[in-house]
């Protein structure tokens, strides 16, 4: 008999070596969970307010600012938006991600009467959705003419394909037809 501490030594060199490659196999399989789980947890959070500016009644913002607030979040991130509607209560709004994919998400993509119930005055809502695919995207107000100033940039970036050119630091850039 052997003792079972060292049973491992019994074993034929065909068994050692299954059990080897099983141990391995188990060994990634977990490490792949525990990133795999890291990676998902990665919550970003933010608070977009939109009302109008300060002594102005038709100019609409978001965050008190033209363009608002960068968004910059990292590919897979789980965005947790939160939007205030501090319009009156008789204005309604919607915020659109632009180019987003919402994979198993589609009511949060901000289309009003098509994807979602616009927010009434003096409500909110709280998009949630995950940040795919990698790029520079904008949101902005989806609700009648509030295009026209309430829009920001959101950027996602990818740390496994990072930019291979030398950028000019200049922040985003950004355009309306309206």
């Amino acid at each position: 008999m052997y003792d079972a501490p060292f049973s491992f030594l019994c074993l034929t060199t065909i068994d050692r070596t299954q059990t080897m490659f099983r141990l391995l196999f188990a060994i990634v399989s977990v490490l792949a969970v525990i990133n795999g789980v890291k990676a998902a947890n990665r919550h970003r959070e933010y608070t977009l307010t939109v009302a109008y500016a300060q002594n102005f009644s038709s100019i609409i913002l978001i965050n008190d600012a033209f363009p608002a607030s960068l968004l910059e979040v990292e590919l897979n991130d789980i965005l947790v938006i939160h939007v205030r509607n501090n319009l009156p209560t008789n204005e309604e709004v919607t915020i659109h991600f632009h180019g987003m994919l919402m994979r198993q998400t589609p009511r949060m993509d901000g289309m009003a009467y098509i994807t979602q119930i616009p927010i009434p005055g003096g409500r909110q809502f709280t998009h949630v959705f995950h940040a795919y695919p990698a790029g520079t995207y904008f949101y902005h107000s989806h609700s009648s003419l509030q295009a026209v100033t309430a829009f920001g940039p959101l950027l996602i970036l990818d740390s496994e394909r990072p930019w291979k050119l030398p950028e000019v630091p200049s922040g985003p850039l950004l355009f309306s037809d309206q």
